[in-house]
């Protein structure tokens, strides 16, 4: 795994531990998810074949998604949709919708923030950071022998 492939929000110089509980989510801060770096799984195009209208009419958007886990134990996962676009000629990924993760953010009191809630601010961080490069280097290496390099 490159450098590049880390998600780092802050270095940490322990790995922190996180229960994980009866309904699957882990618990924890907004401030504690952002001390634990993410690395990259993987990431991949959606199928979109049957979404074809028509015998001539077909998709022009691609999209996929991309999925980021921790070294911790339990393991952090969060995923999320993109789109791909371009700006000034250069390919580019804009998130789509919200994240998926089995995170369960909770305020000072250790209250659920609700799942809505959680992954809005799931969004903000990820939206905060560079992950547009490590996804779209990790398509070029899976399609590396297609038509053309993104």
């Amino acid at each position: 795994m490159t450098a590049g492939q880390e998600l780092a929000f802050r270095s940490s110089a322990s790995s922190p531990q996180f229960l994980l509980s009866s309904d699957g989510y882990l618990r924890m801060t907004l401030t504690a998810f952002s001390a634990v770096p993410l690395c990259h799984l993987l990431t991949q195009l959606h199928d979109h074949q049957h979404q074809k209208a028509g015998s001539s009419d077909c998709l022009t958007e691609i999209s996929g998604y991309t999925e980021w886990v921790s070294r911790t134990l339990p393991v952090i996962s969060v995923s999320w949709d993109w789109t791909l676009g371009a700006v000034h000629g250069k390919a580019l990924c804009r998130r789509e919708g919200p994240p998926f993760s089995n995170i369960m953010l909770v305020d000072a009191q250790s209250q659920d923030l609700g799942a809505d809630r959680t992954a809005a601010a799931l969004g903000n961080v990820i939206d905060t950071h560079s992950w547009q490069a490590v996804a779209l280097t990790a398509l070029n290496q899976i399609y590396r022998g297609g038509p053309c390099q993104i």
